[in-house]
């Protein structure tokens, strides 16, 4: 049995490196992330603190400025529950023919699970070249929320906060608090956005989508959902590296949304020791992803996991497609997604057709794409797409769906991500 009294030998240095990108020490000394006592009934897109950085801390494009945030929140169940974001801020805004300047609302993919993955913590802010850089370098003010759990560690009381992954609806709150919150920080913003996320965000927008249709927001114009998360449950269980460990990472979420749940209810007594490990380590999305499937010998989830009752009330509670949307909305899926499968998504796009009678749904798949290139390969449409919502384009009604091909043979193309960005730092590192 492991004992979860040392690390496999691959892992410290990973958590080394891990915390090499941090742009701060970390967020338990960082006093920007600590909550005061009497904030802790601010009500929902309050603004509890504005820090403007020095951009050179961040490994962000010339020209830009950025701005970390608090505010308060609300998690799954709906407590009020402080959060913090970042907003990019480009050096010459977009010009729309009000004289307002344009927002977009970013919601980012899996960072990790716990505080220090913050993107407002990491030196990239996350999967900065893929989305932020460019919305920024197209003149949009970027609103991005870390999720809460993910740098603001403690509420006011002392409570730790849990991350509350892949529950949706939940990150939707952050969505909306943090756009709220962000208006009062800056009342020179315009009031019209646009939402886009993938994977982990992806189905946040999703989700954002649905609650358009039962509590629109003023100046909403639109959502774009990235290799989006759906339905855990339907992704395929056999030669399925991914679904254990997302099984695994949603358990502190379902804890902190059925108090009667167990986590031995559905891991085995070695990955009890590992899942514990994992918390205790608290590092961010590669260390938790090697600690807790990557390296495993032994199997960590009972077998028929799948089928205990909180599992299945858990998915039933944040699953996205199905339910009514305000459009329009674009769905991009890559389908050769070995995380988020493009038959799961087809399936929530379906059922999400069929019950949003009227509105705009775009489906776009691209052969032979993966989970994280498909942000790249999409790039043009998508900023294209968002160009049009904010020049007051319409969209047309109903669903429109399209099979997008290489321009050249597949064998000619890079595959997956082979490169990372890190901060320069001596002159022979910048060309």
């Amino acid at each position: 049995m492991y004992s979860p009294s040392e690390l496999p030998d691959s892992i410290p240095p990973a958590l080394a490196f891990e915390r090499s990108t941090w742009a701060t020490g970390p967020v338990s000394e960082d006093s920007f992330y600590q909550i005061a006592p009497e904030w802790t009934e601010a009500e929902p897109g309050t603004v509890l603190k504005v820090e403007e950085m020095d951009p050179s801390i961040y490994t962000i494009p010339s020209g830009t400025a950025i701005t970390r945030f608090l505010y308060q929140s609300k998690n799954f169940l709906g407590a009020k529950t402080p959060a913090s974001g970042y907003i990019l801020f480009p050096f010459s805004p977009r010009k729309l023919q009000d004289g307002s300047v344009p927002v977009v609302l970013w919601a980012h993919g899996t960072s990790g699970f716990y505080p220090d993955s913050a993107p407002s913590h990491l030196r990239d802010i996350w999967q900065n070249p893929m989305v932020p850089t460019p919305l920024v370098q197209h003149g949009y003010v970027v609103v991005a929320p870390d999720w809460a759990g993910l740098g603001v560690g403690k509420n006011g009381a002392g409570e730790d906060i849990v991350h509350e992954y892949l529950a949706s609806s939940a990150h939707a709150n952050d969505m909306e608090f943090a756009l709220q919150a962000a208006y009062a920080a800056c009342p020179f913003l315009g009031r019209n956005f646009t939402v886009i996320g993938h994977s982990q965000g992806g189905g946040a927008v999703w989700s954002f989508a649905e609650r358009m249709h039962e509590k629109p927001i003023e100046g909403y114009l639109g959502a774009v959902a990235m290799s989006p998360f759906t339905r855990i449950l339907d992704e395929p269980a056999e030669n399925n590296p991914i679904l254990p460990l997302l099984g695994i990472a949603v358990l502190p979420t379902i804890a902190s949304i059925f108090s009667d749940f167990d986590v031995a209810d559905v891991l085995t007594p070695e990955g009890i020791q590992r899942y514990h490990l994992d918390r205790k380590t608290q590092g961010n999305v590669a260390v938790s992803k090697a600690l807790l499937s990557d390296l495993i010998d032994f199997p960590m989830l009972k077998e028929d996991w799948t089928r205990n009752e909180y599992m299945q009330r858990f998915q039933e509670a944040t699953a996205n497609g199905g339910k009514p949307i305000k459009g329009p909305m674009l769905v991009i899926q890559g389908d050769k997604d070995p995380l988020m499968y493009a038959h799961v998504t087809t399936s929530a796009v379906e059922q999400t057709v069929a019950v949003s009678p009227g509105e705009s749904i775009s489906y776009m798949k691209y052969t032979n794409i993966s989970h994280v290139p498909a942000i790249w390969v999409s790039q043009q449409h998508w900023l294209d797409w968002i160009a049009k919502r904010f020049d007051g384009e319409a969209t047309s009604p109903g669903f429109q769906q399209e099979q997008v091909n290489p321009f050249l043979p597949w064998a000619r193309y890079q595959g997956e991500m082979n490169f990372y960005t890190r901060r320069a730092t001596e002159f022979y590192h910048v060309p």
